[in-house]
Parts: C-alpha cells; sequence; structure tokens
C-alpha cells in the first residue's frame, strides 16, 4: 500500500494526541497537546506542500488525488487535549473535544466570521467538574439523537443529550455511571477505598466518585464506542482501567438502571502450576504428619485494553466487536444478541473469533473498521497500520500493513500463508 499524504509535522508544537474525520472524510480535525485543534480540508486540486500558515495553499499535505490543507486553527482548552470527535452532519458542522482540565466543550463552525474573529469555530457549551478527565469521547449514531458519550478516568461513563437544536444551548446529563464496580471486587482508587457500583447524581444504588490517579493514569487504558443497530437503543461497549474486559451496557433511559448485556473477557495466557514440594521421609513408625500442600496458584493480571470498536451490522444477524490491548493483542468477538424486545443481564452471547499478535507486544492505539465491517484495522506502537480480513471460511487472517513513517518500510515483504502480502 501506498501513502497518499503527510501533514507536516511543523504546525503541531507538541505531540498528537487524537484525531477524527468528519462524515464524508473531507475534514480532519486533529487534537493536540499545546492545546489546539487544527481542521484541515480535502482539497480536489492536486498540490505539493509549503510552508505552515492557515488559508489556502498553506500547510498542505499533497497526495495523487488532492492534499489536505490547514483550514483553521483555534484554542480549545487550558491544558492537553484526548479526545476529539465529528458529530453526524445531520446535526451540523458540530466539533467535541475533552482534556485534561476535566472538561467537556462543544463547538460549531461558523463560515461567517465577525468582526475580530479569527477562528470559524465557536463555543457554544462546556461540561464541567467532571471529576477527572475524560480519556474516551464518540456521538453516538444519528436514529438515536443529538447525544455524546464519555468515559473518564474515574471509571463513570456520561452521557449527555442535547434538548434544544439547532440553538444547542440546553443540554441534559441523561447517564452518569460509575463503572469499576461493575467489573469486580477488588477496585482500589488513589485513597485506598474501593469505587461502589452506582449511577451518580440519579436515580439508583448511590455510589462514589473518585479520581483515578497513580497506577491508573499511567498504566490502564479506558474506551467506549456506540452500537450503531438503533433496534437495540442506547447500547455502549465499554472498557475502563486496568480491568481487561469489554461490558456491553444498555441505558434505557429513566429511572431504569442500566443492564450489563454481556461482558468480553480477553483469553489470558496459560500459568503454569508449580510441582508439589517433595515429600518428606517418613519415620518406620507410620506417623499420620499432614503433607504439604502445593503452593497457591495466582491469577495472572488483566491486561488494560485501549481501544474498542463495532463493525457495521450491515444485515448481519449479529454483531462483531474488535477491542486492542496494551499487550499488543488484537481481538476479535462474534456477539449475538438475545430475544427480541427481551433485554436482560447476560441475555447476549459472544464467542472469540480471532485474537492476533503481529504488533510484537507493542500497545495498539486504535481499530476500526471499515464501513462495510469486512477489514478490521489496528494502529500499534510498532510504527504500523495492520489490516485484517476474513477468508471464504470465516476465519480472520492479516491482510497487509502500512508503516507510517516514510522510509521504514522492510526491503523485502514477508508472503503470509493466506497469500497476502504483509
Amino acid at each position: 500500500m501506498l501513502q497518499s499524504a503527510l501533514l507536516p509535522t511543523s504546525l503541531f508544537q507538541d505531540i498528537i494526541t487524537d484525531l477524527s474525520y468528519n462524515y464524508y472524510g473531507t475534514s480532519l480535525a486533529v487534537a493536540s497537546a499545546d492545546h489546539r485543534v487544527r481542521i484541515f480540508s480535502l482539497s480536489a486540486e492536486p498540490s505539493v506542500s509549503a510552508a505552515p500558515g492557515i488559508g489556502t495553499g498553506a500547510g498542505t499535505a499533497g497526495g495523487s488525488s488532492g492534499g489536505w490543507e490547514l483550514e483553521d486553527e483555534f484554542k480549545a482548552h487550558d491544558a492537553p487535549l484526548t479526545r476529539v470527535s465529528f458529530a453526524h452532519p445531520a446535526f451540523g458542522p458540530l466539533l467535541a473535544t475533552a482534556a485534561f482540565d476535566r472538561t467537556v466543550k462543544i463547538f460549531e463552525d461558523v463560515p461567517s466570521r465577525g468582526a475580530g474573529q479569527r477562528s470559524r469555530w465557536v463555543e457554544r457549551k462546556v461540561f464541567t467538574d467532571q471529576g477527572a478527565s475524560i480519556r474516551s469521547l464518540e456521538w453516538a449514531p444519528e436514529a438515536l439523537g443529538l447525544k455524546l458519550a464519555g468515559v473518564g478516568a474515574d471509571g463513570c461513563v456520561r452521557i449527555w443529550e442535547c434538548l434544544d437544536l439547532p440553538s444547542l444551548e440546553v443540554w441534559e446529563t441523561r447517564e452518569e455511571l460509575g463503572m469499576m464496580g461493575l467489573f469486580g471486587e477488588g477496585v482500589v482508587g488513589a485513597g485506598g477505598e474501593g469505587v461502589r457500583e452506582g449511577r451518580l447524581g440519579g436515580v439508583g444504588v448511590g455510589g462514589e466518585r473518585q479520581a483515578a490517579t497513580g497506577g491508573w493514569e499511567t498504566d490502564a487504558g479506558w474506551a467506549l464506542a456506540w452500537c450503531a443497530e438503533r433496534w437495540w437503543g442506547d447500547v455502549l461497549a465499554v472498557c475502563c482501567a486496568n480491568q481487561g474486559c469489554v461490558k456491553i451496557m444498555q441505558f434505557p433511559g429513566g429511572p431504569a438502571r442500566p443492564v450489563t448485556l454481556t461482558t468480553l473477557v480477553p483469553p489470558t495466557p496459560p500459568t503454569p502450576v508449580p510441582l508439589p514440594a517433595p515429600l518428606p521421609r517418613r519415620k518406620a513408625d507410620h506417623s499420620h504428619s499432614p503433607l504439604p500442600l502445593p503452593a497457591a496458584v495466582e491469577e495472572p493480571p488483566r491486561t488494560p485494553l485501549t481501544s474498542v470498536a463495532w463493525a457495521p451490522a450491515c444485515g448481519k444477524s449479529f454483531h462483531l466487536l474488535a477491542a486492542g490491548s496494551e499487550a499488543g493483542c488484537v481481538y476479535l468477538w462474534k456477539v449475538v444478541p438475545g430475544k427480541e424486545g427481551v433485554q436482560e443481564e447476560d441475555s447476549w452471547k459472544a464467542e472469540l473469533v480471532g485474537e492476533f499478535e503481529e504488533h510484537g507486544g507493542r500497545p495498539v492505539g486504535r481499530v476500526q473498521f471499515n464501513p462495510t465491517g469486512t477489514i478490521l484495522s489496528s494502529a500499534g506502537d510498532d510504527g504500523r497500520i495492520r489490516l485484517w480480513k476474513a477468508s471464504f471460511t470465516g476465519v480472520w487472517r492479516a491482510m497487509g500493513s502500512v508503516w507510517a513513517t516514510p522510509g521504514d518500510e522492510e526491503e523485502e515483504e514477508d508472503e503470509g500463508e493466506d497469500g497476502y502480502e504483509s
């Protein structure tokens, strides 16, 4: 595969933390640790790299069918950004951002600039006092309305819904659920207190909200993804902290409590069983001294999951869900929903259909399906974007890979067992 474009690194003053395409793939929002968001637009005419700047012809990335031009740039937060996400175009040109200042902001693209206005993107809403930084942010599918979901470093899932279109002034915190209690006992926060299950600030079981610091901030992963099938309502796949599993949750709204439809747990490597201690030599009087018991085998710790993605259903009777881990593995599950109209605890069934370790133990940053759900891509810290595709027998295999940095391609291409070039 060939690289079509390269954004000039001179435009960024710090590392890039996230990026998001709009629905049509013609605009690209890039979030950076320098507190700023840069909007690139796809030009129909071929272009070559130029000096960095804002506007047409400045800061472009050339390609065979056009180039990416820096269209706008604005300061979004007072701290490094963590996430950026485009909304569905049915609700207008909206952009959501999150940062380490524990705020989430909604921006709207206003084509006509006012006097003294440097950017077309106008701030419409700010969600403050989130308790912790939001680590994953995603808009709901169009059929579910203008909703935004985020999961924070405190292990809480929050869903905001706009009640006033198109002014974007009235928003409601529809759900606020502490997830750590749902992942099992023994989850300890920074202060040493367990985080219990509960709907924070709403009707239901009382819970504690505690910001995660220390090990959670550095050795954990947070991700969520909306199920695109509107038939099932508000269904989210969530992974939090160092729990190493994915919870598929349904949020019915109102006083009804969220339902855990199923839990996806990656397989753990087999742990060698220690040999029992040698038996002591018995005396001639045949004493009945108790024999030593074998040492207890500790369960290996779970590897945090860093990303999760649903495949478009496209008329299938089941769902495909992928997740990436810090250990460099990519997991793929086949999820079969329960009976129609019946949504109970653990009513969905899941089966692991793929486990890939080609990233060589380097953390996987993101996984994503193509629009038809037939190709899965994964980006890892090994500098490669790897592609996976199902064969005619339904077995998922490596399809190929793309180097993120030009000049790092291997001199000789290896060919896998399935016949695809890797």
